[in-house]
């Protein structure tokens, strides 16, 4: 990455040109891109792929690896305890604390070989504690799929309604307005709804939701849809699953609506399923993504800057696919790195040789 050029004049006088500096000894650019490349997000095979096809020299495998093992990872890590201890601070200070805690895994045959479990500050929806473990996949896919060759026998009706009635369960939290009554009656309406029945009378069970939330379904689209014949196995199947007394108690927990997933959507630009990281890389990464979180989850609606509107929120007209109808979608101030910053001054600090507790798994 680094070109010298040595002179001599005809007087004899001898001058070097370097086209970057020296930090102890290595290319400040070498250092700094290996940093960018880790705390964008991106890898490093991905990153020079684009400069092979540029033709662009650029750091070499080991001298990135290296960077990210003795550099790098100590800095996020300093980084994420200097945040997570100031966030507990403010915490500490809070008459109550109340948080909502949830679980992701990579794709099962894939890289399901780490499981996240994140705590998350319902209040501020900033992440103030995850916890990574190795997880094995093996024994376990065997045992699910033989349990799930016995769930399907005779409910191949419900394959097609699985995803609905999952977004089911979603929407009954959202719209319960903390009534666990209502909850538990808009989940139960699961059982006339997949029959094709959208309107039933007060009963013992319903004596709040008497119909489906949904729009009116045309002809057309009734005709489409499969619908559960009432009493077949499938639908014997999934009442004895949705009534559940366990399940049924359960759900009144879940009045109160909270959701991790604009993180975990954010966590796959730091760790793509497909790709696979050592311990101590999938820690770093899940680190920056908590940063990058932290950082942005609160961000205010934008302002129109210029025109007849100048001043107004700023909206994005977008079609929804699933819904199938244009909406207005918010659109947020700029995301913030001002801590990707404080970052790199610290990876020159760490290279001129200042150190930051770091304890590697080996």
């Amino acid at each position: 990455m680094q070109v010298t050029i040595a002179t001599n004049c005809l007087n004899g006088h001898s001058v070097s040109w370097q086209s970057q500096p020296l930090i102890e000894g290595t290319a400040a650019g070498n250092i700094l891109i290996s940093a960018a490349i880790l705390f964008s997000g991106n890898t490093y095979k991905r990153t020079v792929d684009f400069a092979k096809y540029l033709n662009l020299q650029f750091v070499s495998y080991s001298h990135y690896y290296t960077t990210q093992s003795t550099i790098l990872f100590p800095v996020v890590q300093h980084t994420w305890i200097t945040s997570q201890s100031a966030l507990v601070k403010k915490l500490e200070q809070s008459d109550s604390v109340d948080v909502c805690g949830d679980g992701r895994c990579d794709s099962t045959g894939h890289s399901a070989k780490y499981g996240t479990f994140t705590l998350m500050d319902e209040k501020t929806n900033l992440i103030i504690e995850f916890s990574l473990v190795q997880v094995t996949e093996q024994v376990g896919d065997q045992k699910a799929v033989k349990e799930g060759k016995k769930l399907k026998k005779d409910c191949q009706e419900l394959l097609p309604w699985i995803q609905s009635d999952s977004n089911h369960l979603w929407w009954c939290s959202v719209t319960c307005e903390q009534n666990a009554d209502g909850l538990s009656e808009k989940w139960l309406s699961l059982l006339h709804h997949i029959t094709g029945k959208h309107c039933w009378g007060a009963s013992k069970e319903f004596k709040l939701v008497k119909r489906c939330g949904h729009p009116r379904i045309s002809r057309e689209d009734q005709k489409e849809i499969v619908w559960v014949e009432n009493g077949s196995p499938a639908h014997v199947a999934l009442e004895e699953f949705i009534t559940k007394k366990k399940l049924l108690k359960d759900l009144a927990k879940l009045t109160e609506f909270h959701h991790t997933e604009s993180y975990h959507s954010l966590m796959t630009k730091y760790t793509p399923k497909r790709e696979h990281f050592c311990y101590n890389g999938m820690v770093a990464r899940t680190q920056l993504a908590v940063l990058d979180h932290n950082a942005n989850v609160n961000r205010t609606q934008a302002e129109v800057k210029e025109g007849s509107k100048q001043g107004e929120k700023s909206f994005n007209i977008v079609f929804g696919k699933q819904r199938k109808n244009w909406v207005a979608k918010e659109i947020k101030t700029p995301k913030s790195s001002s801590y990707v910053e404080g970052m790199m001054n610290d990876v020159i600090l760490c290279k001129k040789g200042k150190k930051f507790k770091y304890k590697p798994k080996t």
